[in-house]
């Protein structure tokens, strides 16, 4: 398998964390219904968002828990503060992200291992876990359908697996077609721009995983691209993060959580 070129974004990140400018995450954030408009109110969105992914999780004493896709190691920090007992393993393609991530000392008899792997190569043998985590990541993998594979491979009897992600549609409409183009290119690699949500389920059926539960965050992440997007103007603009408010105001982005758990008898028990 051809290993992708690194995120081009992710090195301003990594210099805006290091210079103490933005937290560990690296996502989008989640804002309660009547947010507040603290000085830190995105940071503390952020932290929302991984606590909606950490309300689905299992997490028994000695869990394994794997976080595909990690960042720079910011939810498995916060497990790693607030756990005991518990393996935390995070898996990234770009060095870069496990360096910063690797400076976390594990707390509370926790242990902190980190991998650098392809998101469908991770699957080491004899590797299994209670939770799998993927904070808004797999639009990036470029083989979803192994991925999805590795995940029913690990994840133990009566394990979970809870997975964001944002899906993008110009369905119908030339100039969010080209919105769409130009998000595609900004945050590549993202394979799949057009792929839809029924699409993606069925992969997951095919994948041998069961989907139990699907939520929609779209209006809950609404106001990040207060904070970090211009508004759109009436023409397409060359900016990947404009174009994606742009899509999100009409209609054109969905950004949806999954939980799924290992095929049981009786098959899809969406909720």
């Amino acid at each position: 398998m051809t290993t992708p070129e690194p995120l081009s974004y992710v090195a301003g990140l990594i210099a805006a964390h290091a210079a103490g400018h933005t937290g560990d995450h690296m996502h989008l954030g989640w804002f309660a219904p009547q947010h507040d408009d603290c000085d830190d109110a995105f940071g503390r969105a952020q932290t929302a968002m991984v606590e909606r992914h950490l309300h689905h999780a299992v997490l028994p004493e000695g869990a394994v828990v794997l976080d595909i896709g990690c960042g720079l190691g910011g939810t498995l920090r916060m497990l790693n503060e607030r756990q005991s007992g518990t393996r935390l393993i995070g898996v990234n393609i770009d060095p870069r992200q496990i360096a910063v991530a690797q400076r976390l000392t594990a707390l509370n008899g926790n242990s902190l291992e980190w991998i650098i792997a392809d998101a469908a190569a991770f699957a080491r043998p004899g590797l299994s876990c209670d939770t799998l985590l993927s904070v808004e990541a797999m639009f990036h993998f470029p083989d979803m359908a192994s991925f999805l594979q590795a995940v029913a491979r690990v994840l133990r009897p009566g394990g979970r697996a809870v997975i964001s992600t944002i899906l993008l549609s110009g369905e119908g409409q030339a100039d969010l077609a080209r919105s769409v183009a130009v998000v595609a290119r900004g945050y590549a690699p993202w394979p799949l721009p057009g792929l839809t949500l029924p699409q993606l389920l069925g992969l997951i059926d095919e994948a041998g995983l069961d989907l139990i539960l699907t939520e929609d965050l779209t209006e809950a992440v609404a106001p990040t691209f207060d904070i970090i997007a211009d508004v759109p103007p009436k023409d397409i603009t060359p900016s990947a993060v404009t174009e994606m408010r742009r899509l999100l105001e009409r209609g054109g982005l969905r950004y949806v959580l999954l939980v799924l758990q290992p095929r049981q008898a009786g098959g899809n028990t969406q909720k």
